[in-house]
């Protein structure tokens, strides 16, 4: 039978990562959606068939419904699989209240680490011809305020496991944290939890987690990323 869903993803990306990371997390069939990697260039996505416009991930459904975001995606798919596998979005009012607390300060702090290597990175050196070091310095700040914030709602939780909420299975917000700690570490070469005792207990724990390991980054994409611009003299 064929799919009704269909995802199109670009596998090492950070905002697709959410999705395929829960997917396997939460063991939701491989049959039950059609997943379609893309490629993408500077100039943007190729081997993208028939993809709706927009970034990945997307999510279209049968009717031809589209799912522009990834957290729209993981609601939606929280929803349409309650049955299948873990609870991930929360028990309790008090849970989805305290994860969505959570995703929102992992994506202020995605928004910021973005600024951060666009002035920084050769990656995007072509597209930023006057990076600014200052900017640069300030998003990773935010970033790391950010981080330590999330820390300390994740302080708050009782429980015998390094995920964020401390229950037995991770959540939404662990693997939003997740692909954003692996992307920034293993593509940019920043690892963003020293300092941080909490998050690096965190990491731990999803080192543990099947279904959690790293992806695959092209490597001439790591070449770049890794590597820092030089500065004009001002």
């Amino acid at each position: 039978m064929t799919p009704a869903l269909t995802l199109w993803v670009l596998t090492w990306g950070p905002f697709p990562r959410r999705v395929l990371v829960y997917l396997k997390l939460k063991g939701i069939p491989e049959d039950a959606i059609d997943i379609v990697p893309v490629e993408m260039t500077m100039a943007g996505f190729v081997n993208a068939g028939e993809k709706p416009d927009g970034t990945v991930p997307i999510l279209c459904l049968g009717d031809g419904t589209v799912i522009h975001q990834s957290m729209g995606v993981l609601s939606y798919l929280e929803e349409v699989f309650a049955n299948i596998g873990p609870n991930m979005s929360g028990t309790t009012a008090i849970e989805r209240a305290r994860i969505r607390d959570m995703c929102s300060v992992i994506d202020e702090t995605m928004s910021t680490l973005f600024g951060f290597v666009w002035n920084t990175s050769k990656l995007f050196a072509e597209a930023n011809p006057k990076p600014d070091k200052a900017a640069g310095e300030r998003a990773l700040g935010t970033a790391h305020a950010c981080l330590e914030k999330l820390a300390g709602y994740a302080n708050e939780s009782k429980g015998t496991t390094g995920y964020l909420l401390r229950g037995k299975t991770p959540t939404l917000a662990d693997v939003t944290l997740l692909t954003l700690l692996q992307h920034f570490e293993l593509c940019f070469g920043e690892d963003l939890v020293v300092g941080i005792p909490r998050l690096q207990e965190f990491l731990e724990e999803m080192g543990r987690t099947k279904g959690a390991e790293a992806p695959v980054y092209p490597p001439g994409v790591v070449e770049l990323a890794s590597q820092r611009v030089t500065y004009d003299l001002q």
